[in-house]
């Protein structure tokens, strides 16, 4: 009888969901295969070592994709890229050239008496390959529920170790293989950022339209097994980059504090030409906000503008905004100010700044930081429905979400605000549960 589906009734008779009842209720003892498995690893690497050393040079060039990571890399990740880089040798790369023969199979062929779940798993071996998961659900000490998101299928993965470092949504490239009839993580983990999932996919499906060139039958599996370093290779990538997320405006352009200061001549002439300007609305603090419809709600602030002593200053969220507003000053207020200096500030710089200026978060209690941020995301977001998202190709959520296409980008997009959002709960942190955003789109929010 094959195994339900974790939103099926649990065959128990409960009523309850299988996830929600027996799913993870009895881990399984290490049966004939485990045991198998535990002791062929050594063996394989023993065999490896002792007849193949000689590939050791050029496997370990096609594992980085001809990248040459520096000492300190490899040190901090040391043993982590020591069981990616085993497994994938012993696996995936062709240790015969002549043949195309990975090292597991040369071992499969030099042993004599094999038992039967030493056949059972090195044929596993064998046949297994890379692939991308997206976590779908966690059962702490227990396992987890994996998607593949390039040859289809969820499976339920036995990982007790896993579960602690892991949260919903997280994107993953292991290697599954079933023992003992439950499916386990071999040994390799890459993990990526939930937000880079669409470019993770678009970038390995370049890859295997590239490699059909050659081989123009060739499932995606076979290219899977034939260019699992690919895994590696945007892990490396990824981890090596500014691991911050590039901040933009609401107009696409990068997020950057960016200041101008003129010298002005006659104040009072000064002020009254910016109470006339059409694009400038005075606020309660003696500023001049600028922005595209002033007055109007939701109208787009583009800055602001402010007398101070004898300077005025325009403040804006990026460069190119900061050079149209300096043309616009210049133009309005011709021959009353000079343009004296401009400066700019990584908006993550400031950030640390002020962290370091503000009260510690540990003297405010978690419940009213709860509260505080909980409000400040819900403004947030219901803003964010309708604003242009250069991820979402310069539509809005609501006008995304009108197309098939369009409602899996947007559905992706919450799937990486939750991640982040689930991080930030595990570590004790305010968070704010992105649940009532998925109505609001009619989307349906994945259990």
């Amino acid at each position: 009888m094959p195994e339900p589906s974790r939103n099926d009734p649990c065959p128990c008779g409960s009523g309850k969901k299988y996830k929600k009842c027996c799913m993870f209720k009895v881990r399984p003892q290490p049966g004939p295969e485990e045991l198998a498995r535990a002791k062929l690893v050594q063996e394989l690497m023993d065999y490896a070592g002792r007849y193949h050393k000689d590939v050791l040079p050029e496997a370990f060039d096609w594992f980085w994709g001809g990248e040459s990571p520096d000492e300190k890399f490899l040190r901090e990740f040391d043993t982590g890229i020591k069981i990616n880089f085993s497994e994938w040798l012993l696996m995936d790369y062709p240790a015969a050239p002549e043949t195309g023969r990975t090292i597991v199979e040369l071992y499969r062929e030099s042993r004599k008496n094999l038992t039967e779940p030493e056949m059972t798993v090195l044929d596993r071996f064998r046949e297994s390959t890379l692939s991308l998961f997206e976590v779908q659900e966690i059962f702490p000490e227990k396992g987890i529920v994996l998607k593949d998101l390039l040859l289809g299928g969820e499976y339920q993965v036995w990982e007790k170790s896993v579960t602690r470092g892991v949260v919903k949504w997280d994107i993953l490239a292991v290697r599954l293989i079933l023992i003992d009839g439950r499916y386990i993580i071999c040994g390799s983990v890459y993990p990526y950022a939930a937000r880079r999932k669409p470019d993770l996919l678009a970038a390995i499906r370049k890859e295997y339209e590239d490699y059909k060139k050659e081989a123009p039958d060739a499932m995606l599996r076979k290219y899977l097994k034939a260019d699992g370093a690919i895994f590696n290779i945007l892990w490396y990538k990824e981890t090596t980059q500014d691991a911050r997320p590039g901040l933009l405006t609401r107009t696409g352009e990068p997020l950057m504090f960016c200041r101008a200061a003129f010298a002005i001549t006659d104040q009072a002439k000064v002020a009254g030409l910016l109470k006339k300007h059409d694009q400038l609305e005075a606020d309660d603090e003696g500023a001049f906000i600028w922005s595209e419809d002033p007055g109007r709600d939701g109208a787009l602030v583009l800055g602001s503008v402010r007398i101070i002593k004898k300077e005025l200053v325009l403040e804006c969220m990026s460069k190119k905004r900061l050079e149209q507003g300096k043309q616009m000053i210049l133009k309005t207020l011709s021959g009353l100010v000079e343009h004296k200096t401009d400066e700019f500030r990584d908006p993550y710089e400031v950030l640390a700044t002020n962290q370091k200026k503000a009260k510690p978060a540990s003297e405010i209690p978690l419940e009213i930081r709860q509260q505080l941020y909980d409000k400040f995301q819900r403004e947030h977001m219901e803003k964010w429905l309708d604003e242009k998202i250069p991820a979402l190709d310069g539509l809005t959520p609501r006008e995304c979400v009108k197309t098939e296409a369009g409602r899996e980008k947007v559905a992706n997009l919450l799937k990486s605000f939750e991640n982040m959002e689930e991080r930030k709960r595990k570590a004790g942190e305010p968070y704010h549960d992105h649940g009532w955003i998925w109505p609001k789109l009619g989307l349906e929010r994945p259990e």
